[in-house]
Order: structure tokens, then sequence, then C-alpha cells
């Protein structure tokens, strides 16, 4: 087994002009095992065959980022957070629902130091800010406090995927119809935030399905619910396996990018509308 430093992994990702994203599909090495090393405080143990992926894809060597694992077995702490595909971890319980926690919180914070010291000015589109990684953060610390927030996300849609009768529901649609979206989007040179976008109404839907694996403008606003019952409700997304209280719904796609080979070429703009009222708590 080899350890890998996340720290100089990301450096020689930057350095790379790779979002993590990219590396990952570069390498063959599962985006979520790349943002686990490089969020990781301690260098984290991860198979050969792993560590020539990676840095194969940067034009390095091994040894530029990792180092073989000398430790002893009886010595050695196995991390409690590491994804199967980087090795064997003890099993731990699962967290209560709620904001994220590990990788999640830890690269989100990163990126908010990063946004601040890179001192960008705001965007905005038709006066709604895009989504920053200080703005998430907010919501992911305070969410009640900015239901009622619209922003802008642009980004690569990535994933889709339907949503159950009963979250649905929360969102005043129902399943079959009702869908969840996964963006990336940058918030600084090859620096990407990775959201989940629910949406309701049927031309939103349509409009996300048409534009996977493209780049497409999103006008979204939070929602929130109660978190009570048992199981509690809530909201899925992508990058976690809890539901949570709020989500991102989508309300208007104000552009996309055109299909390859299209008469249009670049992007197009695009006039769905959301006009469906959710059934999650107004603020």
């Amino acid at each position: 087994m080899w350890l890998v430093d996340g720290r100089k992994l990301r450096r020689g990702r930057i350095e790379a002009g790779l979002s993590a994203l990219e590396l990952a599909d570069k390498s063959g090495v599962a985006l979520r095992t790349i943002q686990a090393i490089e969020a990781a405080r301690a260098p984290t143990r991860a198979r050969p065959a792993t560590v020539r992926d990676l840095a194969g894809a940067l034009g390095a060597a091994t040894t530029d980022i990792a180092r073989v694992d000398t430790e002893p077995t009886a010595r050695r702490r196995e991390p409690t957070s590491v994804p199967p595909s980087l090795g064997s971890a003890p099993t731990t319980p699962s967290p209560p629902p709620g904001p994220p926690t590990g990788v999640e919180t830890s690269r989100l914070s990163a990126l908010v130091e990063e946004e601040e010291a890179a001192g960008l000015p705001p965007r905005e589109r038709g006066g709604v800010p895009y989504l920053t990684a200080r703005a998430l953060s907010h919501v992911y610390t305070a969410y009640e406090l900015h239901v009622g927030l619209e922003v802008v996300l642009e980004g690569r849609v990535r994933q889709e995927r339907g949503i159950p009768p009963q979250e649905a529901a929360l969102l005043g649609g129902r399943m079959g119809v009702a869908a969840r979206f996964f963006l990336e989007h940058e918030v600084l040179p090859g620096r990407t935030l990775q959201t989940t976008v629910h949406a309701v109404e049927p031309a939103l839907v349509k409009a996300l399905q048409h534009a996977l694996a493209r780049v497409a403008t999103v006008r979204a606003s939070l929602v929130a619910t109660p978190f009570d019952g048992d199981p509690p409700r809530g909201f899925s997304a992508f990058h976690t396996t809890k539901p949570r209280p709020w989500t991102f719904v989508a309300k208007e796609i104000l552009s996309a990018e055109a299909e390859r080979g299209g008469a249009t070429g670049g992007r197009k703009a695009a006039t769905a509308r959301g006009k469906t009222k959710t059934a999650a708590r107004p603020r």
C-alpha cells in the first residue's frame, strides 16, 4: 500500500489545470476518492494501481504525490471515513440526518477560504447572484434563515435521478415527473461546487434532461421542510445518503449549451420556466 499526500495531489491537479472531476475522468479514479484524499488531514492509504493512475493523469511520478507505507500493520491506524475504494476501514455508526459532515464540509470550507483569498467581484444575472461557496456555507449553517434565497447556478449537468412520492409531494409535484439533477459549477478557476437541484415543473425537468452532459444556467430558489417524522422527511442529494431538510428548486433555465453540431452552436437561450407552487414551508 501507498500513502497519498492530499496537499501534493491537490497542488499537482491545480498545476495541471484540472478540476477534481476532470482528474477523475482522466485517471479512472472515483471522484469521491479524489475528494476524500484531498480533504484528509493525514496521508491516505491507497492501492498502488490507484496511485499510478493518479500520477499518470497528472504527468507526475508516483513519488511526487505519495510514498510507500512502511508502518507495521499492527501499529497502523486505519482511517474511519475513507471510501471502500481506498481500502478497508472499520464500520462506524451513521451520523444523524441533517447537515453534511466529513469530506463534504471540509472541502466546502477550503473553497470558502480560496474564494475569499481570490477576492473576485460578485457576479449576478438579472439581479440574482451566482451561488458562491460562502453562500452555500451559510445555507449549511442556518438554512432556515435563507429560505427563499434565489441564486444562479451555471455548470455542467452531470446526472439525473427520480425522487420518491413523499419527496415529490413536499415540493408540490408527483413521482414520475419531479426529479433531481447533479450540477457541477465552477466558483474559482479549476475549483467546482457540486450541487443538487430539484425540478418539479415538467418543462424544467425536460430542459435539464436535454442539457445532460452539457452546461446549463439555472435560476433556483432554496426551500425547506420541517425535519420531523421517523424517518425524518427531507430531500435527497447526490453527495450524501442522508436526507436534508432543504434543497434548491429550479425556477427557470436561463440558458443551455447547444448540442454539438447543432445549427446554433455555442449556447442557446432556454425559455423553460417553473410556475408550480411548492409545498415546502414558505418564508
